[in-house]
């Protein structure tokens, strides 16, 4: 029984992760999939994601970001 709750959980904040730049947010679709399920949020946020949008940065503004900490 604690495993299945710390799966589901572990489960919700994966989903949350995927869906960290949808319009709810990482924590609003964890709360999604803890009050749904999961998988069902999951493939909502695959589904209905807006696939032009990139989810890595380019390498020249990681750097970039790095380089002028400073200043």
């Amino acid at each position: 029984m604690v495993y299945t709750a710390a799966l589901y959980v572990l489960l919700s904040l994966l989903v949350g992760f995927l869906g960290r730049w949808s319009r709810l947010g990482y924590w609003g679709v964890v709360l999604v999939s803890l009050a749904v399920t999961p998988a069902v949020t999951g493939l909502c946020i695959l589904f209905l994601s807006d696939r032009s949008r990139h989810l890595t940065a380019p390498a020249s503004e990681v750097i970039g970001r790095f380089t002028n900490q400073g200043k």
